[in-house]
């Protein structure tokens, strides 16, 4: 296994297959990452989609109303979306050797930066179009992240029944 391991960063610096899928839109052909010719340009609709809609779901949508599948014949779903929309690949950069497994049934670890493997292969979306996505999701995660507004009630939680337990405005009342 120690063998394994210590041969995917030098086959990923060769540009060769170092296990798994290729990404949606591409497909291995000797042993290259190439665009495949039905899957490319579906991944170009969905970056053009989400930048006219901003809306991961109403991506998702429109391509399952159009008939368009995942690889494995499953409908689109706006976390589809969003990995295809963050994968740098469709914009010609794929990563390789960039994850780590700390074991059976845990999530990836990314690595370091510098242990990554970057290939140049052709890409199915301009870097501007991939950019213009990504920096979409990126205001949609911050936005998400600010803190809403504290305490929408003056005296809620700070009033209390003669009982002695703390009494609450219900939400959605106003």
């Amino acid at each position: 296994s120690e063998r394994v391991k210590a041969s995917v960063p030098v086959r990923a610096m060769l540009g060769k297959n170092t296990g798994g899928k290729a990404p949606f839109g591409y497909r291995w052909t000797d042993n290259k990452l190439a665009p495949d010719p039905k899957e490319a340009p579906v991944r170009t609709l969905l970056h053009e989609l989400f930048l006219e809609h901003r809306r991961k779901k109403t991506v998702a949508r429109i391509l399952n109303e159009h008939g368009y599948r995942t690889r494995n014949g499953s409908n689109f779903t706006d976390t589809t979306v969003t990995r295809l929309l963050r994968d740098p690949t469709a914009k010609g950069e794929h990563r390789a050797n960039y994850t780590s497994s700390p074991g059976p049934g845990k999530s990836a670890v990314l690595k370091p930066r510098e242990e990554w493997v970057i290939q140049k292969v052709e890409p199915v979306v301009s870097e501007v179009l991939w950019n213009e996505c990504n920096a979409i999701l990126e205001q949609q995660a911050a936005a998400k992240s600010q803190p809403g507004p504290k305490g929408q009630y003056l005296f809620a939680g700070k009033v209390s029944c003669g009982c002695g337990s703390k009494m609450y405005v219900r939400t959605g009342t106003g």
